[in-house]
């Protein structure tokens, strides 16, 4: 029973670290890419249809980025959501015909 209580404890310990590296992840990758088309947050965040604040805060990683916006963000950079969120490093993607 002891064990079993230990090994939660260590659960709870890992999913609480894992909870706190998911929200202060930055979005490095959406702030190379502004900053390799030469603009600013202003701009993009006017793009967007939204407050450069709010744009600082999804580069920042202090607020989670709806997908929405990383629709956008994807469309706009002619990318894919994979790329900007950091689960695959190929930046080029082409939709399957059908």
């Amino acid at each position: 029973m002891f064990r079993i209580a230990i090994v939660h404890f260590v659960l709870d310990i890992i999913l609480i670290v894992e909870q706190r590296k998911r929200k202060s992840m930055k979005f490095q990758r959406i702030q190379n890419l502004r900053e390799d088309a030469d603009l600013t947050q202003k701009e993009l965040s006017e793009y967007l249809h939204i407050s450069p604040r709010t744009y600082s805060h999804y580069e920042n990683g202090t607020r989670n980025i709806p997908v929405e916006m990383l629709i956008r963000l994807a469309n706009y950079y002619n990318t894919s959501i994979d790329y900007l969120v950091g689960r695959t490093d190929n930046p080029h993607w082409r939709k399957d015909e059908k």
